[in-house]
């Protein structure tokens, strides 16, 4: 059974959430990866580039996949064709997203992001402005972000404060799988000042699939 962590749009490797869960996984001799989602290239980053790469390190391995915003977007589309995909920890997953980039970018800039084909955007992960190409949002724009159909354990949390990703559609998706758990946090986006109390769930959630029943 392998872990592969899922950082969202414009973060990377060693983001606050990402370092927390791989401190928290080495210490209980899970076997994990923390995935660096830019490819090398935000500019010219797409989704369809992003998914192949993480599906290679698939394969014919037992996965828990731990998503967070896009992350979490991407982990559930993985888990719908991968059935190796066996349970998902999803952080404020970035569902529905395609009806929400006027409201996160707002409308004047998705509009030039059309027209100039790039925009800048700030990536917190390098901590620099980087253009990224509109091909990145055309090729989202193909993806299923809504209606998932398999019955997949999942844990989700989401900040009922969250004004980038509505806590409202992780609700929708729980609502339509039977085999996930709700937590609404009292947090933002980020969900970095409930860490502690998403570990304590998580942990249990991967030592039932693993076999190692201490994990907290």
């Amino acid at each position: 059974m392998q872990v592969l962590y899922l950082h969202g749009f414009a973060s990377g490797p060693n983001s606050l959430k990402a370092k927390y869960f791989a401190r928290k996984l080495q210490d209980v001799g899970i076997n994990y990866q923390i995935l660096d989602l830019n490819l090398d290239d935000f500019s010219k980053l797409t989704p369809s580039k992003a998914l192949i790469y993480i599906k290679s390190l698939i394969r014919n391995e037992e996965t828990i996949l731990i998503g967070s915003s896009l992350g979490g977007l991407y982990s559930l589309i993985i888990a719908e064709q991968e059935q190796m995909v066996r349970k998902l920890i999803l952080l404020a997953p970035a569902l529905e997203i395609n009806s929400l980039w006027d409201d996160i970018i707002g409308a004047n800039n998705l509009k030039k992001w059309k027209m100039e084909g790039s925009l800048p955007i700030y990536h917190y992960g390098y901590g620099q402005t980087i253009p990224l190409d509109y091909s990145f949002l055309a090729d989202l724009a193909k993806y299923q972000d809504y209606g998932f159909l398999r019955q997949i354990p999942a844990l989700v949390f989401h900040g009922i404060n969250d004004v980038t990703i509505p806590y409202r559609v992780s609700q929708r998706y729980v609502d339509d799988n039977a085999a996930a758990i709700f937590h609404q946090l009292d947090s933002n986006h980020s969900l970095e000042d409930s860490l502690a109390y998403i570990w304590q769930h998580s942990a249990n959630f991967i030592g039932a699939v693993s076999g190692n029943q201490n994990l907290i």
